[in-house]
């Protein structure tokens, strides 16, 4: 006989109200306590809610309204962009900041996104829009110092410092804001959840308040948010999937430059980036990173390569260094900063494998000058070239920009943009270029460039004309 245990209204109640575990850093969520986030790989990151208080966020019901409309009755060209006046920032955007659009904007403390926001706070109230930007983290007095500072005269910027997501809501709301800026989404809180701020449940509620407000009345919301240990924005998984934009901005330590890269648009390409140099007056635009970063190159040195790699639509030419000698270990070191390890390896293993030149016993350390991470495979011949540079202690002659990908095999494989990438090298002042072979279109038409083109088929054929040995 099977028994059957009566359920009481408390006990209902109970389970209804099951406790969750959410990390912090990344909104992982599980039903036991975690040491170390199995998701994001953080220690002591685990907070307990309940998960009526996390359902709160999805089951309340929005305070905007939107009629229903046909789509072919949808006007999308009336005020569907406008510009910032930074032509980097525009550039990322797809060609200005759509209306209604949400966007995130992460990054280092200190790096200058505040600095960038509020130049864009400027220049989009000089074109006649209302801005209101919405500081939880400084006092108006210190926003004018910030002002005063970039030396942005004239600005007519509406500020707030406020924490309450829905007062700042409410305020945007009166004064019928264009862009509308928060600084930042890990110190404002809404007083519909019972927690701090920054906590994974305040920072779904905000920006899911601020979703539907942006989406209801037209408005652009820019947000601020800080970055984990890992260099992703803290709770990504939480809020990344609410917004339309994300971009990150980095920097190298003690350098100047700035890179805005995206990591998700919806309306535009997601592979552009903006460059940026930090000065006494704030950001200003570097329409031309490939001279900025070549400017402090030595005339000659073995080990010293060129090449150009594509960055959206971008060419930008970059200067890749290597370093062999001699290893004291058993085992020789490999050390890359730039570029990605596995692919250096594989690089050392074909040059050794397809040349005369031997690896085996020494310490071979890369670097891309400048902070730049390459990840496409067009640089692959320039990093080879480098490393047998730097072992023969042969210059390349500093006119010469190389560009092609290694196969296993030692073949010299076909790369796309090629035309692009010469005429930006020709525009620098390069004489030659070493590329592969039959990569040029019969459209492309390099007859009005003043360089000379050396195409090849193997990176033996490479190290013969390059060395002529």
């Amino acid at each position: 006989m099977i028994l059957y245990k009566k359920i009481s209204k408390e006990d209902r109640i109970l389970a209804k109200d099951k406790k969750i575990f959410v990390c912090s850093e990344c909104g992982y969520e599980s039903p036991k306590y975690w040491g170390k986030c199995p998701d994001c790989g953080n220690w002591n990151t685990f907070s307990e809610f309940s998960k009526k208080e996390l359902d709160l966020v999805n089951s309340k019901s929005s305070v905007f309204t939107p009629k229903v409309t046909n789509l072919k009755d949808v006007n999308t060209k009336e005020d569907m962009r406008f510009t910032t006046s930074i032509s980097e920032l525009d550039n990322v955007l797809g060609g200005g900041i759509v209306a209604s659009s949400l966007v995130l904007v992460g990054g280092e403390p200190g790096i200058g996104k505040s600095t960038l926001l509020m130049q864009t706070a400027h220049n989009v109230s000089m074109i006649g829009k209302r801005v209101l930007y919405a500081s939880s983290e400084e006092s108006l007095s210190q926003l004018k110092l910030r002002l005063d500072r970039l030396d942005l005269k004239g600005s007519d910027i509406l500020v707030l410092s406020n924490t309450d997501i829905e007062q700042i809501i409410e305020s945007a709301k009166e004064n019928k804001a264009d862009l509308l800026i928060i600084d930042s989404i890990q110190t404002v809180r809404s007083a519909n959840i019972p927690s701090a701020p920054g906590t994974i449940t305040q920072v779904r509620e905000c920006t899911n308040l601020l979703m539907n407000f942006a989406k209801a009345t037209n408005t652009s919301v820019f947000i601020v948010g800080h970055i984990t240990k890992q260099g992703t924005i803290a709770g990504p998984k939480t809020i990344e999937h609410m917004v339309d934009t994300v971009m990150y901005f980095e920097s190298e330590s003690n350098s100047s430059l700035r890179i805005l890269r995206l990591s998700k648009n919806r309306f535009g390409s997601s592979e552009e980036i903006g460059v940026f140099e930090m000065t006494r007056k704030g950001l200003e635009c570097v329409t031309n990173p490939s001279r900025l970063l070549l400017e402090d190159r030595e005339n000659r040195s073995y080990g010293s390569v060129i090449c150009s790699i594509m960055e959206g639509n971008r060419s930008v030419l970059i200067e890749i260094q290597a370093l062999a000698m001699m290893s004291s270990f058993q085992v020789p070191r490999r050390v890359s900063t730039g570029f990605e390890y596995n692919r250096f390896v594989q690089i050392l293993a074909v040059i050794e494998k397809m040349t005369n030149v031997k690896l085996h016993s020494t310490d071979v350390y890369l670097n891309v000058v400048g902070g730049v991470r390459v990840k496409e495979t067009a640089s692959d011949l320039a990093v080879a070239c480098a490393v047998i540079s730097s072992m023969l202690k042969k210059e390349i002659p500093i006119n010469t920009i190389i560009i092609g990908e290694v196969g296993l095999c030692g073949e010299i494989r076909k790369i796309n943009n090629i035309f692009k990438r010469i005429k930006e090298a020709n525009s620098l002042g390069f004489k030659k270029a070493i590329i592969p072979r039959n990569s040029l279109d019969e459209h492309e038409d390099i007859s009005n460039l003043n360089i000379e083109i050396i195409e090849i088929s193997t990176l033996k054929e490479c190290v013969f004309k390059l060395f002529n040995n």
